[in-house]
């Protein structure tokens, strides 16, 4: 699935993710916390 939807993010990530959704996490925010984990990773590398 996490393929097919195209995150970015391996299989267990994703499950990860959708069971901290599942305990009441605001997928909004850990979609933000996310993205800034992918920015600072990319200002890492360069």
């Amino acid at each position: 699935m996490a393929t097919m939807l195209d995150t970015g993010l391996d299989r267990d990530a994703l499950a990860l993710c959708v069971s901290m959704c599942e305990r009441g996490v605001n997928p909004e925010a850990l979609a933000e916390v996310i993205k800034e984990l992918r920015k600072q990773k990319e200002a890492k590398a360069l």
